[in-house]
């Protein structure tokens, strides 16, 4: 993914010594930056798990192959930058970004949201009782239907948070999109073990990778592996000093 040595963050909402203010100043790849992970460190990764084919709607976004095509690593890499210009942020990450990392991110997030949701379904439900409109679908009595439900309604208010920070994170750091869309211009895009990197020899310290998922290629949440360290010399024994 994509890094640069230093940044800094000059949203006021936010402030240099806040936590998108720390990660601001140095991130480590495009998802986790966007998505406001913590870096990972530099160490080497197995390929990611088989995946056979991503939803063709997730979080009540319909994908748009027609608008932003994804068939080869620097369509998908056109494709987020046209989204982001077009104030598509919701779309990006929704089917854009690493689908993998999304739904891990939101799955933390909506932890958050549960007892908002499960208030508004509770509202929901005492409207329901007083009004009897008999085309609105009701909602479950059923207990494990309840908390599918609440759960999905916490995930979709921690999607709409995590599109609102994207959209921060971009207007705060706007040379982000200026190196990604110098690496699309002139970038060079090579084949690795689990995918595609792209990079350019201006943007320093960094690439942008790939993995495709079935017809599919998206901005991957991975680093360059690097090799396992060599194995420690084992020092002598004292016997063996002897011999």
């Amino acid at each position: 993914m994509l890094w640069m040595r230093a940044c800094s963050w000059t949203n006021a909402r936010t402030g240099p010594d806040s936590d998108l203010g720390r990660l601001g100043r140095c991130f480590g790849n495009i998802v986790l930056f966007l998505l406001g992970l913590a870096p990972l460190a530099v160490v080497a990764q197995p390929p990611p798990p088989p995946a056979a084919k991503v939803d063709d709607q997730r979080y009540g976004i319909r994908l748009n192959l027609r608008l932003y095509p994804q068939d080869t690593p620097k369509a998908a890499l056109q494709s987020l930058l046209t989204a982001i210009e077009k104030k598509q942020y919701a779309y990006a990450v929704a089917h854009l970004l690493d689908p993998a990392t999304v739904d891990a991110r939101l799955s933390d997030r909506a932890m958050l949201f549960l007892d908002r949701a499960e208030k508004e379904l509770r509202q929901e439900r005492l409207r329901q009782q007083k009004t009897l409109v008999p085309s609105e679908p009701r909602l479950p009595a059923e207990p494990q239907q309840w908390k599918e439900l609440v759960l999905q309604r916490a995930r979709e208010h921690a999607f709409r948070e995590l599109v609102q920070q994207v959209q921060q994170r971009l207007e705060a750091e706007p040379h982000i999109l200026r190196s990604l869309a110098k690496i699309l211009a002139a970038g060079q895009f090579t084949d690795t073990a689990n995918g595609v990197k792209a990079s350019h020899p201006e943007v320093l310290d960094g690439a942008v990778y790939f993995r495709q998922i079935g017809p599919r290629w998206f901005i991957d949440n991975r680093r360059e592996d690097s090799p396992s360290p060599p194995p420690a010399s084992k020092e002598p024994s004292p016997k063996d000093k002897e011999d």
